[in-house]
């Protein structure tokens, strides 16, 4: 017994012997791999220096792709866009901030408003459905009811908008958003319902100049938009916000 056990012991020390041999005789070829993998990556990196360098002189399509990758909001005719926002039909947007979803409304809304006066937040813990109104925002006798563009119940809202509703104005994307969403278990599958801002521009261009045509002094700028929306123009313009015409959602989708 004892001679077995000696047997078996030498076994697993050879074993473990011949694992560790190999394992050194292997780290020259994982190295000379190392190498030429880095190799290859400097290499395909200066290809495409050189591929850049070539079609940008010549390529007037090629420079404007260029540009928007290296924007963080679009504009079109003033209003703003910002690139890392997905965007409801109803001019809503949301933004995943690690396990939290912020949600605001977009430049279009708020300057067809106008300069926000008051803001009706939702408290925590108040559930959220997609395309219900998750938060009002007033101007003087006009009024919003923002759709929330995700489902979820609400975690946080912005402290500060109370204080400081103009915020939503002036920043609409970054520090005016308006609250902050736990996800449900239906964020997953109706996200695909939402448009990343990058693939919505010429929604978002079409409903600009939608707006734009309701103003009575029909601009071709949107400073002061709200100047220039009468009560009637103002009543034909609220669904658009509100719940979102049919045509707008079927633009929407179709910006893929």
């Amino acid at each position: 017994m004892e001679a077995t056990m000696n047997r078996s012991a030498f076994r697993f020390i050879a074993l473990q012997g011949g694992v560790c041999l190999l394992a050194l005789a292997a780290l020259p070829l994982l190295a000379v791999i190392g190498i030429m993998a880095r190799g290859a990556v400097i290499a395909l990196a200066a290809c495409a220096v050189a591929l850049c360098a070539l079609l940008y002189p010549v390529s007037v399509r090629f420079r404007e792709w260029l540009k928007t990758q290296a924007e963080v909001e679009y504009r079109h005719r003033g209003l703003r866009l910002a690139r890392g926002v997905l965007l409801h039909p109803a001019h809503s947007w949301a933004r995943w901030e690690g396990d939290r979803i912020a949600v605001g409304a977009d430049d279009l809304l708020l300057s067809t408003l106008g300069p926000v006066d008051a803001i009706d937040l939702p408290a925590s813990g108040s559930r959220a459905v997609q395309g219900r109104p998750l938060f009002r925002v007033r101007h003087g006798e006009r009024s919003v009811e923002v759709c929330s563009p995700l489902s979820g119940s609400v975690c946080e809202s912005n402290p500060v908008l109370p204080l400081h509703p103009r915020l939503m104005n002036e920043q609409p994307f970054t520090h005016g958003w308006a609250v902050r969403l736990a996800p449900s278990a239906a964020t997953v599958d109706e996200i695909d319902s939402l448009r990343p801002a990058r693939q919505a521009r010429e929604w978002f261009n079409d409903e600009v100049d939608r707006a734009l045509a309701f103003s009575a002094s029909n601009a071709a700028s949107t400073a002061a938009l709200c100047d220039g929306i009468d009560e009637a123009a103002w009543r034909r313009l609220t669904p658009m916000f509100e719940t979102a015409s049919r045509e707008s959602r079927e633009r929407l989708g179709e910006e893929r």
